[in-house]
């Protein structure tokens, strides 16, 4: 089933290891999984990293991480256009 906008999902990671390839669909359970590999395999690092944001070929529409963030940019950038137009008049 292809991922729908929107779904959470966490991957392990080791800088020492494998591209990861299953998808865990909590925290904790990505957390155990990253547990159980470090116990097997001492002296590795393993990350438990979450999925922010996706893009797909062909598509123009923003995700929803970067409306967030022109979102918050415009809410910076509108003090100073207020501060300019009030300085006009």
């Amino acid at each position: 089933m292809p991922l729908q906008q929107g779904t959470k999902f966490w991957l392990v990671w080791s800088p020492r290891g494998h591209v990861p390839t299953k998808k865990h669909q909590s925290f904790e359970i990505a957390e155990g999984e990253a547990d159980r590999l470090a116990k097997i395999r001492p002296g590795r690092h393993f990350y438990v990293l979450e999925c922010v944001g996706f893009a797909m070929e062909g598509e123009n529409q923003p995700t929803k991480r970067q409306a967030e963030r022109a979102a918050a940019q415009k809410a910076v950038d509108l003090p100073a256009e207020a501060a300019q137009t009030d300085a006009r008049t």
